[in-house]
């Protein structure tokens, strides 16, 4: 009961970090505005999924066991993000897009690990699959920022 109310709640903060329309006034949004409000958001939802990972454990929701691998992932995302943001401070350029797919496999790698590990705890496989789809939107989100890029690039 406690595991699949932490997975809810993860999951709806997750989700309501993620969705967000970029607006600006004063005419359209241009690709280079969305790749840096889509690395904004992707930061907002590491720092907002730890936060609630954080509170699930102090909560006694979880146990320090069961935290810990989420919050490697969630380290791991980070430094990725970090990463990212690094190669997005630079003049856009398609020769950056092989390191930012190289992030998204790493990201995508780690979020594997994470879910196939069992380090979880969680042995029902919807449960997992519900962890698999939760940690899956963080990965989703370096891929848009990817798609993203390469759109403001013109880079394939």
């Amino acid at each position: 009961m406690r595991r699949r109310r932490l997975l809810t709640v993860l999951a709806l903060v997750v989700l309501l970090a993620t969705i967000g329309c970029i607006r600006k006034t004063g005419g359209a949004v241009t690709p280079w505005e969305r790749v840096t409000t889509q690395n904004a958001i992707l930061a907002q939802s590491i720092q907002t999924a730890t936060q609630g990972v954080v509170a699930a454990q102090t909560s006694n929701l979880i146990t320090v066991q069961q935290a810990k691998p989420v919050l490697d992932f969630m380290s791991q995302a980070a430094t990725i993000q970090k990463q990212l943001s690094a190669i997005l401070a630079q003049a856009p350029s398609a020769s950056n897009i092989p390191a930012i797919e190289n992030l998204v496999n790493q990201i995508g790698s780690s979020a594997q690990a994470l879910v196939s590990s069992g380090a979880l705890g969680v042995k029902n496989p919807k449960s997992q699959q519900t962890i698999g789809a939760d940690v899956q939107a963080i990965v989703s989100s370096v891929n848009v920022i990817l798609s993203s890029y390469q759109a403001a690039t013109g880079g394939q």
